[in-house]
Order: C-alpha cells, then sequence, then structure tokens
C-alpha cells in the first residue's frame, strides 16, 4: 500500500478545520492545516494545506503541498507543489515549482537551484 501524498505522517501537526491560530508557528516535523493560520509559519520539514486550509502570512519550509489559500510569501527550499484548487497571493521562492491547472497564482516567482544563494540577499 502506498501513502498517499496528501497524508499527514504519524509525527505531523494537525490543525484542523474549524480552527483559528493568531499569531506566528514554528514546527520541527510535518504540519497538515485544514484550519486557518492567522500568522507566520515555519517548518523544518513538510507543510500542507489541505482545501478548507488557509495561511495569513508568510511560509517557510522543506517542501509544501498546497490544495487550500494562502495570503502571503512562499520559501520553500526543495519541492513546491501547487494543486489546482489551491489559490496563493503572494511571491514564491523554490527550487522546484509544480503548478496544477486552474490553481491561481497571483505574485511573483523565483526559481533557485541553490537556496543557500539566497539566505545572504
Amino acid at each position: 500500500m502506498t501513502k498517499d501524498k496528501s497524508e499527514a505522517g504519524p509525527s505531523s501537526s494537525i490543525i484542523i478545520k474549524d480552527s483559528l491560530i493568531c499569531g506566528n508557528l514554528s514546527v520541527l516535523s510535518d504540519i497538515r492545516i485544514d484550519g486557518i493560520i492567522d500568522g507566520n509559519l515555519s517548518s523544518n520539514s513538510k507543510v500542507f494545506i489541505g482545501t478548507t486550509g488557509q495561511v495569513r502570512g508568510n511560509i517557510s519550509c522543506k517542501n509544501a503541498l498546497i490544495e487550500g489559500k494562502v495570503s502571503g510569501n512562499i520559501t520553500v527550499n526543495a519541492v513546491l507543489d501547487i494543486r489546482g484548487t489551491a489559490q496563493i497571493d503572494g511571491d514564491i521562492l523554490s527550487s522546484i515549482l509544480i503548478l496544477e491547472e486552474n490553481a491561481i497564482f497571483n505574485g511573483k516567482c523565483t526559481m533557485k537551484t541553490e537556496m543557500n544563494s539566497y539566505a545572504g540577499k
């Protein structure tokens, strides 16, 4: 049995639907957002934003899969996967970008092969 990319792992944090977090959030492991975060989000691992999930702030992480809404800038060190149900209002900085048909993206996209070169700018 293969694991669905949208599933949260066993050591993941989950913000359930109808939850609201006001303030910045920093996690060391994967995080799944089905509720709303009104603040910046950072993860040393993967960020998954479900179809009902929203982040109103900047996101910084290793990998991200977005099906919901983001109003803020997104910095991803490896792969950013934006699904067809997603709406992004903000700039993107990523090494690899997957943008599915019907996704809404309003902003600037910068592709970097080596993310460390961006950190000093």
